[in-house]
């Protein structure tokens, strides 16, 4: 009831009896393969979809900075 999937427990596991699946991907997949397999995807959306809002957050910034106001 408390897991907030940080797969700590899974690195952690003795016998290795803890495991997560991507869907998609074999099920007999080693822990490394398959923790790639969804962080390059995840990084890829966090570029993609954040890339934006950083910016903009920078560009707000930098305009109070400058001009005393966050609004143009």
């Amino acid at each position: 009831m408390s897991c907030v999937k940080c797969g700590k427990c899974v690195d952690e596991c003795p016998t290795a009896a803890i495991s997560y699946h991507i869907k998609g991907t074999m099920l007999q997949a080693k822990p490394a393969r398959a923790r790639l397999l969804f962080l390059y995807p995840a990084f890829l959306f966090l570029i993609v979809f954040g890339g934006s809002m950083i910016q903009d957050g920078l560009y707000r910034i930098l305009l109070l900075v400058t001009t005393g106001s966050m609004i143009r």
